[in-house]
């Protein structure tokens, strides 16, 4: 999953060693999230600002692994067509996308 880009990977900082921490940080924020009656949103990012969630199909992987009632994923525009990611992750999220933000490939808001 993690991309090689700026932001690494480390020689010494395995991918698994990357994705392992991130899940186990999900399910300890939606313990978190739970105990204030509130939930949290993983939202990817295009590969030009992080190497690890850049898809919509990322951000609901690492909510599925993260199997917390608690932890869901959101969808941002900008991302998604910068990525040139397909809609249908979108399309076939189910349950697990909680919020979306719309904006254009220039960061511009759609009316």
């Amino acid at each position: 999953m993690r991309r090689k880009n700026d932001f690494g990977p480390s020689p010494e900082f395995s991918d698994k060693t990357a994705e392992e921490q991130l899940v186990s940080v999900l399910r300890m924020c939606g313990d978190i999230a739970k105990y204030h009656g509130m939930i949290i949103v993983v939202e990817p990012l295009n590969a030009g600002e992080t190497n690890l969630i850049n898809t919509v199909a990322d951000g609901l992987d690492f909510a599925a692994r993260a199997a917390h009632p608690c932890v869901f994923c959101l969808a941002d525009f900008f991302h998604v067509l910068k990525s040139g990611e397909s809609l249908d992750a979108i399309k076939n999220s189910g349950g697990a996308l909680r919020h979306i933000h719309i904006a254009g490939p220039n960061r511009t808001f759609y009316p």
